[in-house]
């Protein structure tokens, strides 16, 4: 076997997959935003309503801003609700064993690390 194509083998192979690339270390969305908040300096200040009210209000304004002219990229849709939502997990399980991949720095170490950017 020539030795050139034993190992660039796996590469062109990896080259045509896609590869979720992530600390490994799953967190809920609300979490994640408070150690952004945190490290900028300020708090969050958390207030829970109903997913279908939610949706209802992204529906309003997605109407208002259309029939107004008002659109804007930063307003509440349906979809971004629907995204915040439901959970989502990615699995680093392929890039590890096709790209030996291993997250240079665990989420809590770049937290602290982005911690002291900040003024």
């Amino acid at each position: 076997m020539n030795t050139a194509w034993a190992v660039s083998a796996p590469l062109v192979e990896a080259a045509c997959r896609a590869y979720f690339i992530t600390q490994d270390d799953p967190r809920p969305l609300r979490e994640l935003t408070a150690h952004f908040l945190r490290a900028a300096g300020l708090r969050a200040t958390w207030c829970t309503i109903p997913h279908r009210l939610a949706h209802a209000a992204a529906a309003t304004s997605e109407t208002v801003l259309r029939l107004t002219g008002l659109g804007r990229t930063h307003a509440v849709s349906r979809f971004l609700v629907a995204e915040l939502v439901h959970p989502h997990w990615f699995s680093v399980r392929a890039a590890r064993r096709d790209l030996e991949f291993e997250p240079p720095v665990s989420f809590d170490a770049g937290i602290a690390a982005l911690s002291g950017q900040w003024p």
